[in-house]
């Protein structure tokens, strides 16, 4: 029980490492950590983290690719929504629109597209 509740704790502390290197920007240290995340609920997590903070640094392209890497379709789902959304919030509604309407389940755009809409003032 002692070393399930130890490799719990490595998951998290390397989730949180990750999630911490996006906010500061260090998108490859981010990635390269959240690689090494053996868990794919876990590392689903901090790669949606990394696309998030990557669309607020400009990156939208980088943070659809790193989006791609997470192996879950509908987690991946929910990571392009968060992009889609976010990148809208950032005062860029026509990006973000663009980016929903391209993603890759009807689903995934019809949540994207009522995201923003709820999202506007």
């Amino acid at each position: 029980a002692q070393s399930i509740r130890n490799f719990q704790g490595n998951l998290q502390a390397l989730k949180l490492i990750s999630m911490a290197q996006a906010r500061n920007k260090d998108f490859a240290s981010a990635l390269e950590t959240a690689k090494n995340i053996s868990d794919l609920r876990v590392r689903a997590d901090a790669l949606e983290t990394i696309a998030v903070q990557q669309v607020k640094a400009g990156d939208h392209s980088v943070a659809l690719a790193t989006a791609q890497l997470i192996d879950n379709p509908y987690r991946r789902s929910d990571a392009e929504v968060d992009i889609a959304l976010t990148r809208s919030q950032m005062g860029d509604l026509e990006g973000g629109l663009k980016i929903a309407r391209s993603l890759s389940t009807k689903l995934g755009q019809s949540l994207a597209l009522t995201k923003i809409a709820q999202s506007l003032p």
